[in-house]
């Protein structure tokens, strides 16, 4: 899964998930012996893990088109934190760096999220047994160019 908003604390997911863009790619669950605390979950992006790119062009469009609804959400009764959860291809590779655009760290800003960058382990590309080549997530290859 690429791209994942999480939102955790003590309130009922329900209204905000009515709420919310994206309901068809989203979930809810209470707090309970099972939980700690009470949280949602929508799929900002389906990329794939080694699409970061498709990932953040994803997740600032959403973020766009939601924003004053999810600054609301941030700010109600109950909420403790929210994320956005990038999902990415960790490869055995000497360094690995990864960049987010201005305009991404913005818009997050506004509604209150953080970022996450969840690496999993993959050969090959697309899971796929092989040499993996050198990624590219970033235009600059990541090194923090204009």
């Amino acid at each position: 899964m690429g791209c994942v908003l999480r939102i955790d604390g003590d309130f009922d997911p329900e209204p905000i998930l009515r709420r919310a863009g994206r309901r068809e790619k989203a979930d809810g669950w209470r707090r309970g012996a099972a939980r700690p605390t009470s949280g949602l979950r929508i799929v900002v992006s389906d990329a794939p893990f080694d699409d970061l790119a498709a990932q953040v062009a994803e997740a600032v469009e959403f973020l766009g088109a939601e924003q004053e609804t999810l600054r609301e959400i941030m700010e109600g009764a109950g909420v403790e934190s929210g994320v956005l959860d990038f999902g990415v291809a960790q490869r055995a590779l000497p360094a690995f760096f990864l960049r987010f655009p201005a305009r991404l760290v913005e818009l997050a800003g506004r509604a209150r999220l953080g970022f996450e960058v969840s690496l999993y382990a993959v050969s090959g590309l697309g899971g796929a047994a092989g040499p993996d080549p050198a990624p590219d997530p970033a235009p600059d290859g990541g090194r923090g160019g204009p």
